[in-house]
Formats: structure tokens, C-alpha cells, sequence
């Protein structure tokens, strides 16, 4: 398991996942995208506009996932599951990048290889912890 940087809100043992190449460029290609937008078409938080409604935000996320550091495994896993329905709504519904918020969030988080990643760092977690517990009761 991979540790990250310590998050004041985030226990030690928080599994972290490296964002692999395909979600640095997602991310990356989806600020270029955002920047050439007019506002009211931006996806995607700002830091003010997140920390105002005391969330993360999604700008911030994708810089840092565009840069390869570490994410916590279990903040993205829940962004994209919660994402999940209306990104495949979008898809289905053949909106174009640009008229989608929805589309552009998911791209700002990395995109599916972001969450890939994420599950399988949170599988590696859960699959130690079920050895341990195997191992523990063995020992008993």
C-alpha cells in the first residue's frame, strides 16, 4: 500500500493511488479544455468556489493528478461513484465536451484510468486486511 502525504483528516493507513500516465494526460488535457471556456460553462470547482461549499476542489484535484502525486484512493473512488450514473447519462446522451459539466468533472479527476487506479488501491487494502484477519484467527 501506498502512503501519501498526511491529510489532518485522513488516518495513516489510508490507501493512496498513484494516478497512471493515462489519467495525468485526462487531467491535464481537460484544464487546457476548461481554460478556453467561458465561465458559465466550466466544469469543474474552483478552490474559493469548493471551500465554500466544503468540498475538494476539482480544479486543485486535476492539477495535482496532472503533477502524478498521490491521491487518496478513497476520495476518488467515492467522486467517481457518485459520478458514475450521470457521466454514462452524458455519454448516452452525445453532449459535446464543452456542454457537458458533468463530462468535463469526470476528465478533471482523470477519467476511468483515475479510477481504476483507485479501486485497485482500495482491493490491495482490502485484500491485507482479510490476510491479516485470515492469519490472525490461524494464530489463535
Amino acid at each position: 500500500m501506498k502512503k501519501g502525504p498526511v491529510r489532518p483528516h485522513r488516518a495513516h493507513t489510508t490507501p493512496w493511488a498513484a494516478p497512471p500516465k493515462a489519467a495525468q494526460k485526462i487531467a491535464e488535457q481537460a484544464l487546457r479544455q476548461r481554460q478556453k471556456l467561458a465561465p458559465s460553462k466550466r466544469g469543474g470547482l474552483s478552490r474559493a468556489a469548493a471551500q465554500a461549499q466544503g468540498i475538494t476542489s476539482g480544479v486543485e484535484r486535476a492539477k495535482s493528478i496532472a503533477r502524478g502525486e498521490l491521491q487518496p484512493a478513497q476520495d476518488i473512488r467515492d467522486f467517481f461513484n457518485r459520478f458514475k450514473g450521470t457521466y454514462q447519462d452524458a455519454l448516452l446522451k452525445g453532449k459535446a465536451w464543452e456542454d457537458s459539466k458533468v463530462q468535463q468533472s469526470w476528465d478533471l479527476w482523470g477519467g476511468t484510468p483515475m479510477w481504476d487506479a483507485a479501486k485497485k488501491a482500495l482491493e490491495d487494502k482490502d485484500a491485507k486486511s482479510d490476510l491479516r484477519s485470515i492469519m490472525s484467527k490461524a494464530m489463535k
